[in-house]
């Protein structure tokens, strides 16, 4: 099931729109059992205080659906007591879980050039620099920029809450998710994941990470 937020408008006996359309493409997104939400629709049913007790939503990131421009970032709606774990949307491309950062973005085409050219020959690319001064942002755009290139997705880690190194590799699964087997070490399944997919490297900011772990 998908559910979306909009306008539309009555043609004989059917509804038609770019919002019925949107909500149609995110239904076919869902998988047997899943419940799909646009951010649109997300964002009304937290402002209602509409979830009740034992309802959540978990968001899923941005997907590209067919035969619309923009990505549509999509929330799953969670019930306690019926399933909740699903592959990822059956969208026609990647999955694209990048951050919506505030504010506006200042072009740094040289900057996001040679970082394409990096990405493009190297398994791990390293953004260092001062606080403050746009490296996460830069690695976003970049990340954005290149999502195309990478069949297995494009995805964002945030390890600054991150105050244990051995928790690291855990964050990181979870944002994959990839679950952890028996006893298997989760730093092996993590392992055996790239090496199966197609993924966009880990960029870490210096100012992120330096300060707890240097």
């Amino acid at each position: 099931m998908g559910i979306h937020t909009g306008e539309a408008r009555r043609l004989g006996d059917r509804y038609v729109g770019i919002d019925v359309h949107r909500a149609a493409r995110i239904a076919g997104a869902a998988h047997g059992g899943q419940i799909l939400l646009s951010r649109l629709t997300a964002e009304h049913v937290r402002s209602s205080s509409a979830i009740g007790p034992g309802v959540r939503l978990v968001e899923l990131g941005d997907f590209r659906l067919k035969d619309l421009e923009q990505p549509e970032h999509l929330f799953q709606l969670n019930i306690d007591g019926l399933p909740g774990d699903f592959p990822p949307p059956s969208t026609l491309e990647h999955p694209l879980e990048l951050p919506r950062l505030a504010g506006s973005f200042v072009r740094r085409d040289k900057e996001q050039r040679e970082i394409v050219e990096l990405l493009r020959s190297d398994r791990l690319v390293t953004l260092t620099g001062p606080g403050g001064t746009g490296k996460t942002r830069l690695a976003v755009e970049v990340a954005r920029h290149v999502s195309d290139e990478f069949s297995g997705g494009t995805f964002f880690v945030p390890l600054a809450p991150i105050d244990d190194y051995e928790l690291v590799a855990g964050t990181i699964a979870r944002a994959l998710r990839i679950r952890e087997i028996g006893t298997r070490p989760i730093t092996e399944s993590l392992h055996d994941f790239f090496r199966d997919k197609n993924i966009s490297p880990c960029s870490a900011s210096e100012d992120e990470v330096e300060r707890k772990w240097n």
